[in-house]
């Protein structure tokens, strides 16, 4: 065999091109089959944990124990977790990846973000819910108070401060998952009933207008009152705020613009003469 591989002949060549492809088969295969495998990690896969919902430093703990890398690719802000939480991550947990695969995750950020308290004053609860969420901000206590609007929002409170609905406007700025409280109106009792506003009526109107909804007049005061129509309500007490009630039956006094009528300043003179004729007696 050996003398015929020896020898220059047709045949010696052909065996010598045979040997020559069969050890570099071997070698292709043993490098494709046995070493790249072997080196890669070919063929073994890892069962990527569920790191979401811990913190950050444990995730990376999680994953190394695992032989997986790791990579903080973004960050976003959520209000139902700590900073620096895993809240999302990719390859997705209970997957199956090579051995030392990197992890994408999503943590947590630090600082929350600002954003603008929407006016929700005038507006319902159900809809100032909606729309606080859509702010990335939580709704609080709600607080009802008396007003004839039932489920209407009256006021915001925001860390002890009440802010006035300008403020709102102009655009108040808290850190987002703030949670906003609010008063709104609870439609009031049966005997109770908002402070009606009569100034600038006529007192025969005001009179009448008072004792169809259950209040009753009380002083009536007369002052000369220039530029003012004579008759015509200047003052009251109690004056209408908005969310303070009064009960069915209280009294109203009234500031009225001119002079005590006649009938009225005749009445008086005539007791007046009446008491004077007593005493005399």
């Amino acid at each position: 065999m050996i003398g015929i591989l020896g020898k220059n002949t047709k045949l010696g060549l052909l065996l010598n091109i045979l040997i020559i492809l069969i050890l570099t088969a071997g070698i292709v295969g043993g490098f494709f089959y046995w070493y790249l495998p072997k080196a890669t990690n070919s063929g073994q896969s890892i069962t990527v944990p569920d790191v979401t919902g811990n913190p950050v430093e444990k995730a990376m703990e999680d994953l190394s124990g695992k032989d997986l890398g790791y990579f903080i690719a973004d960050s976003t802000y959520s209000s139902e977790f700590p900073p620096l939480t895993v809240l999302a991550q990719h390859p997705a947990p209970n997957e199956k990846v090579k051995i030392n695969r990197k992890i994408y995750l999503t943590v947590n950020k630090v600082n929350a973000p600002k954003t603008k308290i929407p006016d929700i004053i005038d507006g319902t609860v159900k809809s100032a819910a909606r729309i606080l969420k859509s702010a990335d901000l939580e709704l609080g206590k709600i607080e009802y108070i008396p007003d004839k609007y039932v489920n209407t929002v009256l006021k915001v409170e925001v860390n002890g401060e009440i802010l006035s609905k300008k403020e709102l406007q102009e655009g108040y700025m808290v850190e987002q998952g703030t949670k906003i409280k609010i008063y709104a109106g609870n439609g009031l009792g049966r005997d109770e009933l908002s402070i009606p506003e009569v100034v600038g009526m006529p007192l025969d109107e005001v009179e009448l207008f008072l004792l169809g909804i259950g209040l009753k007049v009380g002083q009536i005061e007369y002052i000369d009152t220039v530029g003012v129509e004579i008759g015509q309500i200047i003052r009251q007490s109690p004056e209408p705020e908005r969310g303070t009630v009064i009960k069915k039956g209280a009294l109203m006094d009234l500031w009225v613009s001119g002079y005590y009528p006649e009938n009225v300043i005749g009445e008086e003179a005539e007791e007046g003469t009446l008491e004077e004729g007593k005493e005399d007696k």
